[in-house]
């Protein structure tokens, strides 16, 4: 959202909805544990010191007590409200309508600040699901195929995507192979012998893709026991504008008693920043 601004002058506040997934696979792609640590971001360039008012969606529901009031019926995936296991708000956050219908008073200090940070534990679907296939049949040789899908709407597009596989400690090394017939420059991924994880980048990722990762690790001896246990867990880092799990959003930002600015859609992602964050683990 945007005040209006002098000549040349900046004059200007932006809010970020921005969320950081902890999230955990098993081998066959199904989730195991989840969590959402979330934040609404404010960047302040306003002149003077003009007094905002933000509205949270009016079904959002903190810890038990609101939880009750829906008859504890809810999840992310569901029509239900928007649950929140807790909260916190800036010092410069008056809350006394905050209870009644969601809104959220205060004279914002310059410059960057969180006004809200928030957890949630509850079930969601992450963004992206992960596979992986191990096959030790070949002696000296363990191959891995790593599968991620785009688990989000065809309208989105995650940016500046990062997968790390950590391999055995016993591998001499692994060499990674992308599907064939891609564009270039849209994929890369390459052994970092330092780390001993194979890193797979991509440039952009469209909702509702596909994409496979083929590694050939190359062991000391001809078995390892318990090789698959030292295989990974794969860890995700992403940002994908405009989109959220907890649907958690402003429902519109009102600056000095003036008219109310638009709806402010939140981002999710990984790592980054204004867009979002996101981070997520796979199968060992």
């Amino acid at each position: 959202a945007g005040a209006g601004a002098g000549a040349g002058a900046r004059n200007e506040i932006f809010v970020d909805v921005v969320e950081k997934l902890n999230v955990t696979f098993n081998s066959s792609g199904h989730l195991l544990t989840s969590e959402v640590d979330g934040s609404i971001q404010i960047r302040n360039f306003l002149h003077g010191t003009p007094q905002i008012r933000l509205a949270l969606p009016e079904d959002l529901a903190i810890g038990g007590r609101d939880l009750s009031s829906y008859g504890g019926d809810y999840s992310f995936g569901g029509a239900g409200a928007v649950l929140l296991d807790d909260c916190n708000f800036h010092e410069s956050a008056d809350l006394k309508d905050f209870d009644t219908d969601r809104t959220i008073v205060l004279t914002p200090p310059e410059g960057e600040f969180a006004l809200m940070n928030y957890r949630s534990a509850n079930d969601f679907n992450p963004p992206f699901k992960v596979t992986t296939l191990i096959d030790e049949t070949s002696p000296f040789k363990v191959s891995v195929t790593l599968k991620i899908k785009a688990d989000f709407p065809a309208k989105h597009t995650c940016t500046g995507l990062v997968i790390k596989f950590p391999v055995p400690k016993v591998c001499l090394g692994a060499n990674p192979t992308l599907e064939p017939n891609l564009l270039p420059g849209t994929q890369h991924a390459a052994y970092n012998a330092a780390e001993r994880q194979v890193v797979w980048q991509f440039k952009k990722v469209k909702g509702g893709s596909e994409n496979t990762l083929s590694i050939k690790i190359s062991l000391q001896d001809e078995r390892i026991p318990n090789v698959r246990k030292e295989c990974g867990p794969v860890s995700l880092g992403f940002t994908i504008p405009m989109y959220n799990v907890s649907r958690l959003m402003v429902r519109y930002l009102q600056i000095g008693g003036g008219s109310k600015s638009g709806t402010s859609s939140p981002g999710t992602g990984g790592g980054g920043s204004g867009g979002g964050g996101g981070a997520g683990k796979g199968p060992h």
